[in-house]
């Protein structure tokens, strides 16, 4: 079970980065292919690895339903101390009603 920080909830959750080693790496691999299929691959691959840094961060829908039920339930309980205090405040309240 992951630790909740405070800092998860203002943006969605990314998704890994693509480290700077990985794209050194896979570029020195393409400088070292000497074949066509060898390139072909490592292209491959480097388009594999443009996806990832260019996809969108995945958001989290649990915390965002948990926080709708959560706003769900405070408009409640606001509601029915209002209503409370309109009829503790004027009796007659609820004849208008």
């Amino acid at each position: 079970m992951s630790k909740f920080t405070w800092a998860e909830l203002g943006r969605p959750k990314e998704a890994p980065r693509v480290s700077v080693a990985d794209v050194e790496r896979i570029r020195r691999q393409r400088r070292q292919a000497m074949s066509e299929v060898e390139q072909a691959s490592v292209r491959a691959h480097l388009r594999n690895l443009a996806g990832d840094v260019y996809a969108k961060p995945v958001t989290n829908d649990l915390f965002l339903r948990n926080i709708g039920i959560v706003l769900v339930v405070i408009g409640l309980i606001a509601g029915i101390l209002l209503f409370y205090a309109a009829i503790s405040l004027w009796p007659g309240y609820l004849k208008w009603i």
